[in-house]
């Protein structure tokens, strides 16, 4: 046993031995998107709200299906609301001199580096709520990858083609 200790023993490193990881400042997106996702979020909702609503009167349901269901729909509008504006403040994102990071989550916490060198190509996408808003996600993939590693929701426009900009120059590919 302790032949087998003293061999695998140059292979593993302890804790102390592991090279450090300086995490940078972590900065949050564009205040605005939380409003945003709640604007977009509770259109979405009144919407379907309103087409069961209208489907209730027109079969002539009666009140009471018609207050429970508005009354459900109304419960889990505010639940899915809250849930949104606590994910929105939960996205922050960093810029290194080696990688990108990106955090989300507020009951599971994500946190994905990916360092320049890997980065194939990157996009900006802006919805037309986004564009309302000025805002845009910008996406980062990765070489072997067929989705993005990073997406990083509710940046300005104008920051989000800066860092853009950044992100292509030090990974190396034409910006076309």
């Amino acid at each position: 046993m302790q032949e087998q200790d003293a061999i695998s023993q140059p292979f593993l490193l302890q804790e102390q031995d592991w090279s450090p990881f300086d995490v940078p400042e972590l900065m949050p997106v564009d205040s605005r998107y939380p409003g945003m996702l709640l604007a977009s979020t509770a259109v979405g909702f009144l919407v379907v709200l309103a087409a069961i609503s209208l489907f209730l009167i027109f079969t002539h349901a009666g009140a009471m299906p018609l207050l429970i269901v508005n009354g459900i729909g109304a419960s889990l509008c505010a639940l899915v609301l809250w849930l949104c504006h606590r994910w929105a403040h939960s996205l922050s994102y960093g810029v290194s001199a080696q990688e990108v990071i990106s955090q989300q989550g507020f009951w599971w916490q994500t946190r994905t580096a990916l360092p320049y060198s890997r980065i194939q190509h990157v996009t900006l996408s802006q919805g037309p709520v986004e564009r309302r808003y000025d805002l845009a996600s910008l996406k980062c993939f990765s070489a072997g990858s067929g989705r993005a590693e990073i997406e990083i929701r509710g940046l300005t426009m104008a920051s989000a083609e800066r860092l853009r900009g950044h992100i292509l120059a030090k990974a190396g590919v034409r910006d076309t």
